[in-house]
């Protein structure tokens, strides 16, 4: 592993000596960084940009155009004062912020399909969420959702390097379902329940609104989509477990499709969080 510091928000980072000359965005304020060589130790000197230094910087740009250089230059150059205090916001929040790997997104995508499957009163609510589409800015938000969906569900069984072209796509289908969800589960339960067990509802309510202004205010971002491959008996447990969710949600309690989504994709995810806790998450790790 390579261990430096984001010459922007000084973020400690770490990566693997595969990824070495190619550019990653710092966890912490999102900037762009050609990840270097790892400096081997050396006797102090007097003259910090003497020409033995040189070769350490040369390996970034080999290969590359003037043109590409400038490119790269030009991107990587300081933030505007807005900027950094976007990225020092970003920053304190960078621990409270959700994420979301490949395992993650199937079980979202795959439980959505199930239920939508099963559930008449899902399929029956369709058509009037389809009134909401008239607000162009409604329907290119579904849109993209469903598209990251697709993704969702292509990239378990067809791994690939995701792109952010790729990445925005399925954070937006991540946030829409589940930010969606818990205000609509939220919605209805709070209007049932009675005494102190309002907290519950109220903190799904604010649980949704927090995720959707954190996504409308560009402050989640495609850093929040986690390289983590998912192994085959990961993905066989994820099945088996959201079919005996959704068999006991629908059948046995017959809950409301919106708390049955919720539940299966809690319980799926934290059973599947704890069993990797105890096994290890094995080829699991971040690429």
């Amino acid at each position: 592993m390579i261990h430096f510091s984001c010459m922007y928000c000084g973020r400690k980072i770490r990566a693997k000596a595969t990824l070495i000359g190619r550019k990653a965005p710092c966890p912490a304020c999102g900037h762009r960084l050609l990840i270097p060589k790892p400096s081997a130790p050396c006797e102090e000197t007097t003259a910090p940009d003497a020409p033995a230094a040189i070769p350490n910087q040369a390996h970034l740009w080999e290969g590359k155009s003037n043109k590409e250089i400038a490119k790269l230059l030009l991107r990587d150059r300081p933030l505007m004062p807005e900027q950094q205090e976007r990225a020092a916001v970003k920053q304190a929040i960078s621990p409270l912020l959700p994420r979301y790997d490949e395992l993650t997104l199937f079980a979202l995508s795959v439980t959505f399909l199930l239920l939508l499957a099963i559930n008449p009163e899902m399929q029956r609510a369709l058509p009037r969420v389809a009134l909401f589409l008239r607000d162009g800015r409604i329907s290119l938000l579904v849109g993209v959702a469903a598209v990251g969906m697709v993704f969702s569900l292509f990239g378990i069984f067809f791994p690939f390097p995701k792109p952010e072209l790729v990445k925005w796509p399925m954070l937006t289908f991540a946030v829409v379902v589940t930010g969606g969800t818990g205000l609509y589960t939220g919605y209805i339960t709070f209007t049932t329940t009675r005494g102190w067990l309002i907290v519950f509802p109220a903190w799904n309510i604010i649980n949704g609104v927090l995720l959707l202004a954190l996504f409308s205010q560009g402050l989640l971002d495609p850093n929040c989509i986690l390289d983590r491959r998912a192994k085959f008996w990961q993905v066989v447990l994820t099945l088996v477990c959201v079919g005996v969710l959704l068999a006991v949600c629908e059948y046995a309690f017959e809950l409301h499709w919106a708390i049955t989504y919720s539940v299966c994709v809690g319980y799926t995810m934290s059973l599947h969080h704890g069993i990797t806790d105890i096994f290890g998450s094995g080829d699991g790790e971040d690429r």
